[in-house]
């Protein structure tokens, strides 16, 4: 390991590893690009004052490797190919912590072995990296993040597995890298502001996926210290996609108005505007919405919010005249019993039609419990982005305990995802215990196809001494895909014994038992694996 005070001569050159070389660049207008590229002009001059980034530097060379034994490398339903695996990864991770900079970053590069030859041997790549910098201080402020990760490529077709040491051609190396600038501004006592630019990219290694980019504008304005009894708050934002069909524009303003202590009112008004077309209205239509309501907070602990209104007919106010084409209503509810318990749940009306929300959660030093319920409009590539950052590192992937869930297949489409989710945990001494439970409908925006998935998880672990432990996990995922008539049961069970040898040195034995029921018999398999691995931090 090595420790030092340094500064960054070059921060980003090594970002360009990241950045995909298939991007259709001709599909991005010439502002787009003059604006990213200022954009990254201006970080690249403040990263490179030493004043910025100078930090406690550490590097750790790092090795993983592993011996893995398959009895159905292939998934295959019928054609079995039982198979003795070798991985080897050397990596290296770098980390900075300053008062004004914090960067996590680690990179491996994995070598496959086959034992048998009908199997050729193969390299894949595995990285992740995230940058929180402080260019201006209080003032301008810089994240980035970039990954390399596994993919499966369409959840319906056999062979869905992120293991790297499967033989499939359903899955793809996922390049990710996004950059995000955020300017805070304080106006004095009178109003604070919050202006962003997130701008990301995702790249595939397999050619039945086309990469993409997004960027994503907004800005916030809200009422400072100054405001007492009458607050106010705006925002607006801007979404562009490479993704067909994947633009939209957002304005938000809301006034509150409190006239006793427990009382208060409020108006808003809303304008949403979508370029794809929407299963519940026609494409490239303004949803402009304008509600008022009241209030009432008896106490810290409770507070309930009620109000209404009316979708207001685009087409008649550009003709001066005021029509209403629905009503609006909303409500939420907000409860904490208890500084460690908070309830919330809450309506109201979107472009799409009712959007819901629900969020709960309670903990002890011990128990820790939570549900929550969204229904979000998401690109395929939003979710890609959010997966690639979560895998990082895929030996020993299964082992973790975590569900290994199927992704959506990528298509230049819109869904409305709609989310309910349960957790539950327990840690005690030597014993920790955790489940959850969750219902996933994606409702597609440009097509009348929908699919559905459910499942859960759970496990626990026991400490045997302070340095071996014992874990299982059991999960089951149901997945619907409506437009193949497709409906999959996905098994995984896994229970593994790991020791702690030293503060660098740690090894695993893990066995991992997955099984896949379908209507569609060419998807089916059982698949067996052992695998010993042994890491090693230098």
């Amino acid at each position: 390991m090595v420790t030092g005070m340094a500064t960054m001569d070059k921060p980003l050159n090594n970002l360009r590893q990241y950045c995909p070389q298939k991007i259709h660049f001709e599909n991005l207008n010439i502002v787009t690009i003059i604006r990213i590229s200022q954009v990254v002009t201006c970080i690249c001059s403040l990263a490179l004052s030493g004043a910025v980034v100078a930090a406690k530097w550490t590097m750790s060379p790092l090795l993983d490797t592993s011996v893995s034994y398959y009895d159905n490398i292939t998934l295959s339903a019928n054609n079995k190919n039982q198979e003795l695996v070798t991985q080897v990864q050397p990596g290296l991770s770098v980390n900075a912590q300053g008062r004004r900079l914090q960067l996590s970053s680690s990179y491996s590069l994995g070598y496959i072995d086959y034992f048998g030859s009908e199997f050729s041997d193969r390299f894949f790549n595995t990285a992740s990296a995230g940058m929180e910098l402080e260019a201006i201080k209080e003032h301008l402020f810089v994240s980035s993040t970039a990954s390399i990760s596994q993919q499966t490529v369409d959840p319906a077709r056999s062979g869905g597995s992120t293991d790297p040491s499967i033989i499939s051609d359903n899955r793809t190396e996922t390049r990710t890298w996004s950059i995000t600038p955020t300017l805070r501004n304080r106006f004095g006592v009178y109003a604070n502001s919050i202006l962003s630019n997130q701008y990301s990219v995702v790249d595939y290694s397999s050619n039945q996926i086309n990469s993409s980019w997004t960027n994503n504008l907004s800005y916030s304005l809200s009422s400072g210290s100054w405001f007492n009894q009458l607050t106010w708050t705006g925002s607006a934002n801007y979404s562009r996609s490479e993704q067909n069909k994947a633009d939209s524009a957002q304005a938000n303003g809301r006034v509150n108005y409190a006239f006793t202590d427990h009382w208060s009112t409020f108006i808003l008004g809303r304008m949403q505007k979508y370029s794809y077309s929407l299963i519940h209205a026609d494409s490239n239509r303004y949803f402009i919405n304008a509600e008022a309501g009241v209030v009432w907070k008896p106490s810290r602990k409770l507070q309930a919010e009620v109000g209404g209104g009316a979708v207001l007919n685009s087409s008649a106010l550009s003709k001066n005249r005021v029509e209403s084409e629905q009503s609006t209503w909303r409500a939420k509810v907000q409860i904490r019993p208890t500084t460690r318990t908070e309830f919330e749940v809450g309506r109201e009306q979107a472009a799409y039609g009712s959007k819901e929300h629900l969020t709960f959660s309670h903990f002890t030093r011990k128990i820790r419990l939570s549900s929550t319920y969204a229904e979000i409009l998401i690109t395929p590539q939003q979710g890609r982005v959010a997966a690639g950052q979560q895998s990082v590192n895929n030996i020993g992937e299964s082992a973790s305990g975590g569900v290994s869930q199927l992704n959506r297949a990528v298509t230049d489409d819109v869904l409305l995802q709609k989310r309910l989710e349960l957790n539950a945990s327990l840690t005690l001494r030597k014993v920790s215990l955790n489940a959850n439970a969750f219902l996933e409908r994606g409702e597609y925006q440009t097509t009348t196809s929908s699919d559905k998935r459910y499942g859960g998880n759970g496990g626990g672990q026991l400490k045997l001494g302070s340095r071996t432990n014992l874990a299982a996990n059991a999960s089951l995922q149901r997945y619907y895909f409506d437009n193949l008539n497709q409906t999959d049961n996905i098994y995984q069970f896994n229970v593994s014994a790991s020791r702690t040898f030293s503060k660098h040195i740690n090894s695993s034995l893990t066995y991992l038992w997955q099984k896949r029921n379908s209507n569609r018999n060419v998807v089916q398999y059982t698949s067996n694996q052992i695998t010993a691995q042994l890491k090693i931090k230098f």
